[in-house]
């Protein structure tokens, strides 16, 4: 082979590395669904803040003690939340900067097991602030609707158990509805890195020496 023809293979080469390393290119193949759990914390957390905002609007204009207290426990339940999520994601990411002290296997791991105690957390504290939630919707609403204040409303017999029934008929789609949306931003990226902490696992156990 000539010199010519090592240089054009040699010219290939680097036009094909070239191609491989473009952005969109490194962006496709990057699948780690520990990186996305970090990523999905953060946008849950931001979202929670959008929540608190919301919450303060309504605070402000139904100054209503029935309401203050519902809303206000949410309120607090929410601020908590968004406040375990920032720290979960700091350590998360504290473990995952630590490659020298912790092994792959070992973040996978840590990132699965602090993200399901997080996940059940959440989930049973739901159970409590969703009638809360419900409740001062309803307030705000009926108010709203009848053009009447909020005592005026809680005096009648009838909207007391019409807001009962809405509370007890709203708290199960709503608990299921956060349990899905739980699953869709980190349940399936879970199960993707529980197959991922098996087949390492897997590799592991056949290099091992017995």
């Amino acid at each position: 082979m000539t010199l010519t023809e090592q240089w054009k293979q040699l010219e290939a080469a680097d036009t094909d590395l070239a191609e491989v390393l473009q952005p969109g290119f490194a962006k496709h193949i990057s699948k780690d669904p520990m990186l996305t759990i970090q990523r999905n914390l953060w946008y849950h957390s931001l979202m929670g803040i959008a929540i608190i905002v919301f919450y303060l609007f309504l605070l402000w204009e139904f100054p209503v003690w029935q309401v203050i207290l519902c809303i206000g426990v949410v309120l607090l339940f929410t601020l908590w939340a968004v406040v375990k999520a920032l720290l979960l994601r700091r350590q998360l990411l504290r473990i995952a900067a630590s490659h020298l002290q912790h092994s792959l296997l070992q973040q996978m791991r840590y990132h699965q097991m602090a993200m399901g105690g997080w996940m059940k957390v959440q989930q049973k504290a739901g159970l409590v602030m969703y009638p809360l939630g419900a409740a001062g919707g309803f307030m705000i609403g009926g108010s709203l609707g009848a053009g009447k204040s909020i005592d005026t409303i809680l005096q009648n017999p009838t909207l007391q158990l019409i807001m009962l029934l809405v509370v007890l008929l709203l708290v199960p789609p709503c608990f299921y509805l956060a349990k899905w949306m739980c699953r869709k931003s980190f349940g399936q990226y879970l199960q993707q890195l529980n197959s991922n902490i098996a087949a390492l696992s897997a590799d592991e156990n056949s290099i091992t020496p017995k």
